[in-house]
């Protein structure tokens, strides 16, 4: 009797909020404008920047027979530790460099092709979504210490966590293969550019559009009875980006400890991302989750050792204002990683020199 009384009440309730929703967007349409602002800046002077070359560059080499050759020289050691065939092992390297998306959308692209399981797909997830060195490095680290040090210190520290991630799943776990594509035998490396181009600007734009999202939706979160630190840790948690840029006042060691679990947790819009990009592939965001948790902890802890090592001298120290949290945060603006400046150069040089030159897929 309870469950049909609920299952009555359920619609009107859901009625009623869509109702007060819509009456609250309405009547702060100027502050959700001025959200909605906020996040096309971050995505047009951070996240395209940041991420887009490099996201084309990573389809190409995956579709590519150089996903399988860049890591061939260290497939004994990997397929022992981590149980990954070289392909997969080069989804591993590109998620470590390019960001969040990037492991999620190849993954994505392999199982729906037919090239990897679901099992494996999930296992492979929990330790490919990882923040970049570009984002962490140039878009953070200079900004808010004036040093690239404790962003290193950050980005490293998660690379271990992804690597113990990737070395403790291997255990009992079969070997990861990725299977040639049987779809397409036969494509000119021109014709698999401009398909690894679109396929990046697609990502793009799913990316992009939650961030807006979110960002249109923080002014409410601003109005809230909360905390500062509260509404610092709930924006961060939210989305990475917004939640690195309202870091101030702050000593350094709390400041370095914030940025890494922001950008190890991903957020909620990063999660929401990967959703979207894993849509028809069955992969569950339940184990996802629960091991992101592991590798938020693991990331903490190898941070906090980090600046323990800067605090005792033995790794470089950032600028002395930088412990008293005196300095502004702000974003520096660049076009691309230098990573993705050489592969666009390598990538550039082939279509040039072999314009007509094929690939084919064995079987």
């Amino acid at each position: 009797m309870e469950r049909k009384k609920w299952s009555r009440l359920l619609p009107g309730i859901l009625l009623g909020e869509t109702v007060l929703l819509c009456v609250a967007i309405l009547s702060n349409s100027a502050s959700m404008a001025e959200g909605i602002r906020q996040g096309i800046e971050i995505s047009l002077n951070t996240l395209i920047p940041s991420m887009f070359i490099f996201l084309a560059v990573a389809n190409f080499i995956s579709d590519s027979p150089l996903g399988s050759q860049a890591s061939r020289p260290f497939q004994r050691l990997v397929r022992k530790v981590f149980r990954l065939d070289p392909a997969a092992f080069t989804i591993f390297l590109l998620s470590l460099i390019g960001g969040y998306p990037i492991g999620a959308k190849l993954i994505a692209s392999k199982i729906k092709k037919g090239q990897m399981n679901v099992r494996d797909g999930q296992r492979m997830l929990s330790f490919c979504t990882n923040c970049s060195p570009a984002f962490l490095l140039s878009g953070v680290s200079l900004g808010l210490w004036g040093s690239v040090v404790p962003g290193a210190v950050i980005y490293f520290s998660q690379v271990l966590a992804a690597v113990i991630l990737a070395a403790g799943s291997a255990v009992r776990s079969p070997l990861v293969q990725i299977r040639e594509d049987e779809s397409r035998e036969r494509e000119e490396l021109s014709s698999l550019f401009v398909r690894s181009v679109n396929s990046a600007a697609k990502s793009m734009g799913i990316i992009c559009v939650f961030v807006v999202f979110f960002c249109g939706f923080f002014p409410f979160l601003d109005r809230l009875p909360l905390p500062d630190w509260a509404a610092l840790i709930g924006k961060g948690l939210l989305e990475v980006t917004s939640g690195c840029q309202m870091i101030r006042g702050m000593t350094f060691v709390q400041s370095v400890y914030l940025v890494c679990l922001f950008t190890a947790f991903g957020g909620v819009c990063v999660h929401l991302q990967l959703t979207a990009l894993l849509y028809k592939t069955n992969i569950k965001m339940g184990p996802f989750l629960l091991t992101r948790m592991i590798y938020t902890v693991l990331s903490l802890v190898f941070t906090i050792l980090g600046c323990y090592l800067i605090q005792i001298g033995l790794l470089p120290s950032p600028a002395a204002d930088c412990f008293t949290g005196s300095g502004n945060f702000t974003f520096h603006l660049y076009s691309v990683s230098p990573v993705s400046s050489f592969f666009l150069l390598v990538l550039c040089s082939i279509l040039l020199l072999f314009p007509g030159k094929s690939v084919t897929i064995k079987k």
